[in-house]
């Protein structure tokens, strides 16, 4: 962690993967510090470092500066190390945290790929409760939110998800 203020190229990139991988939350304000970085492999290994910590901090740091980001090629950099923050946050047991990262970023300003990449972790995350947002997306107009709605039908499971997609 030391080493990051001296290091350049790929051995900055390498502490800051080993870093994420590590899931050092000391390191969240210095990664998240980085996400300003001109060097933009810089700034995208610690949007990743970030995301796969899965700590609620490093999720917050990353919405932050997606919200601000102006940038498309950033924005898209950003909004998968948020998608990876909310699977983190759910793999350790943190749902409720995981539900809001993926809701604001499936809500957020950025590609729809990556929208729906969030709509899909929201519905499966919410598992029975998801039901209601799964035939929303059945009943859409737009042609990709329909089709993730129907692949999500055939692999969500419970009585709820069967019902509400026969009805």
């Amino acid at each position: 962690l030391e080493s990051l203020e001296n290091l350049e190229g790929e051995l900055k990139l390498g502490v800051i993967g080993t870093i994420g991988r590590r899931r050092d939350r000391e390191a969240v304000p210095h990664l998240t510090r980085l996400l300003e970085s001109s060097d933009a492999q810089v700034a995208a290994a610690a949007a990743v470092a970030l995301g796969a910590m899965g700590t609620t901090d490093a999720a917050d740091a990353l919405t932050t500066a997606l919200a601000a980001e102006e940038e498309p090629r950033r924005q898209e950099g950003l909004a998968a190390a948020v998608l990876l923050a909310g699977q983190r946050l759910a793999k350790s047991g943190n749902m409720k945290a995981a539900v809001g990262i993926v809701d604001h970023l499936r809500n957020a300003e950025i590609p729809q790929a990556y929208r729906l990449g969030a709509l899909q972790n929201a519905i499966r995350l919410r598992g029975e409760d998801g039901v209601e947002l799964l035939v929303k997306q059945l009943k859409s107009s737009d042609r990709d939110f329909f089709q993730a709605g129907l692949a999500l039908a055939r692999t969500l499971p419970g009585n709820k998800t069967t019902q509400a997609v026969a009805d």
